[in-house]
């Protein structure tokens, strides 16, 4: 789950230092990525079963960074084995982007991120596909069962005035 915030209207650039010191626990950094492997998952079913709209990323809204990000997704990233593709994004995080030089932080950080995390959505995909076939039902059935978010898009409980006849 790659988030890109799209802006309408003027953008300017200005002089101030933002920084995300965040003092918050290992344990809530884990939680928070579980559930973004969650609903990656969920992004990576919808590219297979199409149930819900596609994301209007690659549009020309994007900018050269979400569009090139998302086009290695999938057609570099995703046409790896699921088995390798972790560790393969790993090494390249770690070794040939210099992650290393990040010292012990840098290391926990690039396994949880780099490896821990593209395992764990990829490992979803699997447990949700499974569940779907071993207990005969639908993908989105699956995933709500599984990850608690329902995937579809709420629909039109109004109900139709009846024609008298």
């Amino acid at each position: 789950m790659d988030e890109h915030i799209l802006v309408r209207g003027r953008v300017d650039r200005s002089g101030i230092v933002i920084a995300d010191i965040n003092l918050n626990s290992l344990g809530w950094w884990t939680t928070k990525h579980n559930g973004y492997a969650s609903r990656e998952a969920i992004e990576q079913l919808n590219e297979v079963h199409g149930f819900l709209p596609v994301s209007t990323l690659q549009g020309a809204g994007a900018s050269a960074q979400a569009r090139r990000k998302r086009f290695l997704k999938h057609h570099l990233y995703r046409r790896i084995p699921p088995s390798l593709r972790a560790a393969i994004y790993f090494v390249w995080r770690y070794v040939f982007r210099f992650g290393f030089l990040d010292g012990r932080p840098g290391w926990y950080f690039h396994l949880l991120q780099g490896f821990w995390y593209r395992t764990l959505v990829d490992a979803k995909v699997m447990e949700i596909q499974r569940y779907a076939d071993e207990h005969r039902i639908s993908i989105t059935a699956a995933i709500e069962t599984l990850t608690g978010i329902a995937p579809l898009p709420p629909t039109n409980t109004k109900a139709e005035p009846k024609a008298n006849a």
